[in-house]
């Protein structure tokens, strides 16, 4: 008998697998993009057209004529006569004033300025003298302490005065019949004078007369006024 011994000899054979892992690295660039915004700035200009009327007034004057005696107020109130009133109080109630702004305010007065004097029933002039209290429908009644200007188209600086004057409380002297001066002009514009007046205290309010130095005053019936 024959034996066979079979050796198998087996041989392992051992693989390595070797793994490479690879690495991709991105570089990711950014790209900064700059947007460069233009303003543009449209200014509009509005033209205003503005038109003006312009009226132009031509006056004629006479060469040398002076303006105050084209331009002028007026005195026009009846009660200012110089006969309206026997000096006592009752004969002129109520007292009229030449100011604004009250109850027993002069109808015809428009504030400080220049006038002519124009009364119903012939005042126009301011007289030169003292109509006495109680007179021209006033309580103190308002005369110039001076001279009219005799030279045409001459204007002269004035005092006015106003008589408040008593007897019974002055017997001495009559220096109250000159109360509330008050400086004003007076120009003489050939025909007629105008004045240069201020307002004044109440109660006070300018004369007027049919001449500049009247001699007498008719004082024996009042002229009666209800206003």
């Amino acid at each position: 008998t024959t034996t066979t011994t079979t050796t198998t000899s087996t041989t392992t054979t051992t693989t390595t697998i070797t793994t490479t892992t690879t690495t991709t690295t991105t570089t990711t660039t950014t790209t900064t993009t700059s947007t460069t915004t233009t303003t543009t700035t449209i200014t509009t200009t509005t033209t205003t057209t503005t038109t003006t009327t312009t009226t132009t007034t031509t006056t004629t004057t006479t060469p040398g004529v002076k303006l105050e005696c084209l331009n002028y107020k007026v005195l026009d109130d009846p009660r200012r006569l110089i006969t309206n009133g026997n000096g006592t109080s009752a004969s002129t109630i109520p007292f009229k004033s030449d100011q604004k702004g009250w109850d027993y305010s002069s109808s015809d007065w428009r504030g400080p300025g220049w006038y002519r004097v124009m009364a119903k029933g012939g005042g126009t002039y301011i007289p030169e003298v003292s109509p006495g209290k109680w007179h021209c429908g006033t309580w103190c009644p308002g005369w110039i302490s001076g001279s009219h200007p005799q030279q045409n188209r001459t204007t002269v600086e004035a005092t006015f005065c106003f008589d408040c004057w008593e007897k019974k409380r002055d017997k001495e002297n009559r220096t109250s019949s000159c109360r509330g001066k008050q400086t004003g002009k007076i120009t003489n514009c050939g025909d007629y004078f105008v004045y240069h007046l201020s307002k004044t205290q109440r109660w006070f309010s300018y004369c007027v007369a049919p001449s500049i130095k009247p001699k007498s005053i008719d004082t024996t019936t009042a002229i009666q006024y209800n206003n």
